[in-house]
């Protein structure tokens, strides 16, 4: 199967979940009863024998199964009525030419063993999948357009020339090659990884 009939393929499967997930996630919060318990746990059954199914960076061909989605969040996401809305990050800005966008993190947002989700966790994802060479690089064709993609990816520039930089722990900058007034639904597909965990 060519590269351009895979991204169609991926985008229509990636459109049915985005829209199936954000159906049930997005829905109105109600409060618990009085004399619901205290910690609630979800428990949920998985049928893969992997142990990457929760790395969102091995596990696309797997999100059907893998869970990854129920216990990460990526920077933005869409609504019930498909409008993109911040997930990751409070608020942001864009530069008059349309080239820089910057992002200001939630800072309540904790990983598992109570570390902070920073700036430097999304910095991190994309050098990651870039440096792992996964065998899905036409995936992140969607990356296609932040600053110096191509060229980080060939090897031809260091990952700090990649136009993605974590100013601070909660102000993450993305650059652009060209205005890209879409990026806010790319950013539905930018999990966080979290650095301090992994290496």
């Amino acid at each position: 199967m060519s590269k351009i009939k895979k991204s169609i393929v991926i985008s229509l499967i990636g459109g049915i979940l985005v829209v199936g997930v954000t159906a049930f996630g997005f829905a109105a919060k109600k409060p618990l009863p009085p004399d619901a318990a205290s910690e609630q746990i979800l428990y949920y059954p998985l049928k893969l024998e992997s142990g990457t199914y929760m790395d969102y960076m091995k596990t696309i061909y797997n999100c059907l199964q893998g869970g990854a989605e129920l216990a990460q969040e990526p920077l933005m996401a869409f609504n019930k009525d498909l409008e993109v809305v911040p997930l990751g990050t409070e608020s942001w800005e864009v530069s008059k030419d349309g080239l820089t966008w910057t992002f200001h993190l939630r800072k309540e947002l904790k990983w598992s063993d109570g570390k902070p989700i920073t700036a430097h966790d999304y910095v991190f994802a994309l050098h990651r999948c870039i440096e792992q060479g996964y065998d899905f690089g036409w995936y992140w064709s969607f990356a296609a357009g932040i600053k110096n993609w191509d060229k980080t990816e060939k090897g031809e520039l260091p990952l700090e020339e990649l136009g993605i930089k974590a100013l601070d722990d909660y102000t993450l900058v993305i650059t652009t090659d060209v205005p890209k007034p879409y990026l806010l639904g790319v950013l539905i597909w930018l999990y966080p990884v979290p650095r301090h965990a992994v290496e």
